[in-house]
Order: structure tokens, then C-alpha cells, then sequence
């Protein structure tokens, strides 16, 4: 009867060891989530801003505080990334697209005016 005791300890100790390592994975991988989301949208908005300033090289829009045409759909793309990396003047729908692209993008030349 002793070894039948010692065996079914043994599996609950691996039940139970299993059970610790699960949690701890999961633990850990809820933990590295949001910064490879952070990485992935540097990325991006670090890709965006060179398309973007191959077009408006500094970054000054049209000259009158608008964008330059057909730009759209770079610059929309562009402000949401910068939108969840919480960039100064950079909200989803938001009216003042170039100052945002300004912040955003640290290799524009024209900084906007606080």
C-alpha cells in the first residue's frame, strides 16, 4: 500500500506543478503584450513618417496650416498610430492633422508653435 501512496503524491505534485507553470505563462504573456503592440506601432509610425515626408519634405503642409493634396490616406493612417503612442495633438478624428504629424514625426524639420 505504501508505493500506491507515494505515486498518487507524486501526481498530485505534478498536477499541481503544472498548474503553477500555466499560470506563470500566462502571467508573463499577458505582461509582453502591450509592449510588442508599442514596438509594432514605432515601427509603423516610423515607416509612415518617411512615406509621408517624401511627400512634404518639411513637413509644412501646403503652406496655409493645411494638408498637401492627396496625402488622406497617409495621413489618416498616420495620426492613428500616433493616436495609441499618445502623441501630443494626435486624437483619433482630430482637426489639427499637421500639428500632430509634427509632434509625431521627430525627423520633421518644421517643429509646430505651442
Amino acid at each position: 500500500m505504501k508505493g500506491v501512496s507515494i505515486a498518487i503524491e507524486t501526481i498530485i505534485y505534478l498536477i499541481i506543478a503544472i498548474m503553477v507553470m500555466t499560470v506563470l505563462i500566462f502571467f508573463f504573456m499577458s505582461q509582453a503584450t502591450p509592449v510588442e503592440n508599442t514596438f509594432q506601432w514605432t515601427q509603423d509610425q516610423t515607416r509612415l513618417c518617411g512615406q509621408y515626408l517624401k511627400l512634404d519634405s518639411v513637413c509644412a503642409g501646403d503652406g496655409s496650416g493645411g494638408l498637401k493634396p492627396g496625402t488622406d490616406t497617409l495621413v489618416s493612417t498616420l495620426v492613428g498610430v500616433c493616436a495609441k503612442l499618445n502623441t501630443k495633438d494626435c486624437l483619433p478624428g482630430g482637426l489639427n492633422k499637421l500639428n500632430c504629424i509634427q509632434n509625431c514625426c521627430i525627423i520633421c524639420p518644421v517643429r509646430p508653435r505651442s
